[in-house]
């Protein structure tokens, strides 16, 4: 048996694991949340690898993330597929930018 460093064992005691939830409505992230996750992933309406996700619109996402600061959580908003470069300013103009100055 491999005997231990005890000053390894200080270093790990300080990180703090977080529990990630995927939701795919801001139903579902308020019930991981309340259940317990630290965090939860929604996938971006349009821009999501999820198809199958109830994606929210922008007032939606605004309100989940307004619930998440409230309730000292996080929120990821996942933007992960691929796009065509025609794409990425609309994009950015109608969903990503105002997501982002909602904090």
């Amino acid at each position: 048996m491999r005997k231990v460093d005890p000053g390894m064992l200080g270093s790990a005691r300080q990180k703090k694991v977080e529990l990630l939830a995927p939701a795919a409505d801001s139903r579902v992230m308020r019930a991981c949340m309340n259940a317990g996750a630290d965090a939860v992933y929604m996938g971006l309406s349009r821009f999501s690898a999820r198809a199958f996700a109830l994606n929210e619109s922008v007032e939606g996402y605004k309100n989940a993330i307004d619930y998440a600061h409230l309730h000292e959580k996080k929120l990821y908003l996942t933007f992960n597929t691929l796009m065509k470069e025609s794409e990425i300013g609309p994009a950015f103009e109608t969903l990503i930018a105002p997501l982002y100055e909602a904090g």
